[in-house]
C-alpha cells in the first residue's frame, strides 16, 4: 500500500512538472507572438463637431473646407519630410512642415473662432498598429 501511495505521489509530481513546463512554454509563446516595434511614424487627429472633409455631397462651408484641405496638406507634408519609418523618427522636420502649413492658416481671415483642434502625434508602430503614441503639438483652427 505504501508503494502505491509513493507511485501516486510521483505521478502527481510528474503531472505538476509537466503542467509547469507547459505554462512556461505558453508564456514564452505569447511574448514571441507580440509584434516588434518596426519604427516611428506621425499622424494627425482632428477633433471637431463639424464635417471638415468632402464626402461626395455638397462641400462644407468655406472655413471647414479650408481646415480639411490644410490638415490633408499637413499629412502630405509629413510624408514628404519623413517618407520612410525608422527607429528614431524626425520630430524637428515634421514640426517644421506642419508649422509651415499652419502659418498659411494664420494668414487667412478665418482665424476668428476656433472650430477644432488638430493634434500631431509621434507613434511607435508595429506594422500598421500603434503601440504607443505621444502628442507633440496642437493646432487650433
Amino acid at each position: 500500500m505504501e508503494n502505491l501511495s509513493l507511485h501516486h505521489r510521483l505521478r502527481r509530481l510528474a503531472i505538476v512538472f509537466i503542467a509547469a513546463f507547459m505554462l512556461c512554454g505558453l508564456g514564452a509563446c505569447s511574448s514571441d507572438d507580440e509584434p516588434e516595434i518596426t519604427g516611428i511614424d506621425y499622424y494627425l487627429s482632428v477633433q471637431t463637431p463639424y464635417a471638415i472633409y468632402r464626402s461626395g455631397g455638397l462641400p462644407p462651408p468655406p472655413k471647414e473646407d479650408m481646415i480639411g484641405k490644410l490638415t490633408l496638406k499637413m499629412k502630405k507634408r509629413i510624408h514628404e519630410v519623413y517618407p520612410d519609418r525608422d527607429m528614431s523618427g524626425n520630430d524637428a522636420a515634421v514640426l517644421v512642415a506642419c508649422d509651415e502649413v499652419y502659418r498659411e492658416y494664420r494668414e487667412t481671415g478665418f482665424k476668428s473662432n476656433t472650430m477644432c483642434v488638430a493634434t500631431l502625434y509621434r507613434a511607435r508602430m508595429s506594422g500598421m498598429i500603434i503601440k504607443q503614441s505621444t502628442p507633440i503639438k496642437q493646432y487650433s483652427f
